[in-house]
């Protein structure tokens, strides 16, 4: 049996692996960190196996620790809905990801997950809370058209690539805490209707606001811009958006801007 084991406080998980060992090793196809690229074709057929289980069985889909190889995660899926909860906490997507418009009916969680390639996430539903608490996005991620109907957390996420969330919804609170974007950064038409968080966020490139709903009270305090003058924000209603501790001078600020009548509320 594998001797991988995971445990968090929080959310509290105990996750011990009951795959079988590789020849000559202590871990599974999934969690030989040393061979996992070798056994790619049979961790694909393996993982399809493991979601088709979780399914069947209505149990939570737990790869923790997980190397996997490319996966289509909405193909594996009948009617592209999953009603199990997902853990890939502490996962690694060495050849990329494809969860595009597939539906999480129950929380999901990628906390820790490293995405070695491009992952795409456009047009996916999570209907309950979702955690990308210091993953790491190493080429592009696609979250373009995704809609988060509860609460989201991109503390500390690392987006060395591209990162675009066009058009996304964010129906209760998400938290970009401390989050870096190293490469452009883009929210073009994303709505935050009961806030969000980019207290202490790094852009250290292009970032695109622009025609954005910000419904709820939205955080830029101590927020960094690297290139302010590749910074954009227009066409939108800024009233709930506070820039408290935030150098914004060189910030271009374009195109039907609304700004708060008095701003010491939002400090």
């Amino acid at each position: 049996m594998c001797k991988y084991e995971y445990e968090s406080d929080y959310p509290s998980i105990k996750f011990i692996c009951k795959e079988e060992c590789i020849t000559d090793s202590k871990f599974c196809i999934f969690h030989d960190k040393d061979h996992y690229a070798d056994h790619k074709k049979e961790a694909m057929k393996r993982f399809g196996n493991i979601v088709t289980e979780s399914i069947s069985k209505n149990k939570p889909l737990e790869c923790m620790g997980y190397y996997l190889p490319h996966i289509d995660f909405a193909k594996l899926l009948i009617q592209k809905t999953f009603s199990q909860p997902v853990y890939f906490n502490h996962a690694t997507f060495y050849r990329g990801a494809n969860f595009s418009r597939a539906t999480f009916s129950k929380e999901a969680s990628f906390d820790g997950a490293t995405f070695s390639k491009e992952v795409n996430f456009s047009r996916t539903t999570f209907s309950k809370e979702v955690r990308f608490h210091k993953a790491s996005f190493s080429e592009g991620a696609s979250f373009d058209g995704a809609t988060f109907s509860k609460e989201v957390n991109f503390f500390r996420a690392t987006f060395s690539g591209g990162a675009s969330f066009d058009g996304a919804t964010f129906s209760k609170e998400v938290r970009f805490h401390k989050a870096s974007f190293s490469k452009e950064a883009s929210f073009i038409k994303a709505s935050f209707y009961e806030g969000a968080s980019f207290d202490g966020a790094k852009f250290l490139n292009e970032a695109y606001f622009i025609k954005n709903e910000f419904t709820g009270k939205t955080i830029f305090r101590h927020a960094i811009f690297e290139q302010p003058n590749k910074v954009t924000f227009g066409h939108s209603d800024l009233s709930n958006v506070s820039f408290a501790d935030t150098d914004i001078p060189r910030i271009r600020f374009v195109d039907k801007i609304v700004w708060a009548k008095e701003r010491t509320d939002l400090r």
